[in-house]
């Protein structure tokens, strides 16, 4: 999976009359292959309370499968892991952001 490696809030643009629309990422200097749950864990680490994150990581994480899984399956295509390993992948990511 591509990452953006510095993925947070001050490298999103959203849109003026739709801030729930984003209409770039930037700056994608640190972009690598790697654990596809990294750029959420940055972002959710950077832009977040411990309070808040805490209380919606299961939520973002399910989300973020099931939208994946729809994405593939309209293409065609099926994902070859679960949302329990996803899962794993978070939590391995989120250790690295709190370093």
């Amino acid at each position: 999976m591509l990452l953006h490696g510095d993925f947070w809030s001050n490298n999103i643009l959203f849109d003026v009359n739709d801030p729930s629309r984003i209409t770039a990422i930037l700056d994608p200097a640190f972009a690598f292959t790697g654990n596809l749950m990294l750029d959420i864990a940055l972002i959710i680490t950077k832009c977040t309370t411990p309070e808040v994150r805490y209380q919606l990581e299961e939520f973002i994480v399910e989300f973020y499968y099931d939208n994946l899984s729809k994405l593939m399956a309209a293409e065609g295509r099926s994902l070859n892991f679960n949302v329990d390993q996803v899962r794993q992948a978070y939590r391995m990511a989120h250790a690295g952001t709190a370093m």
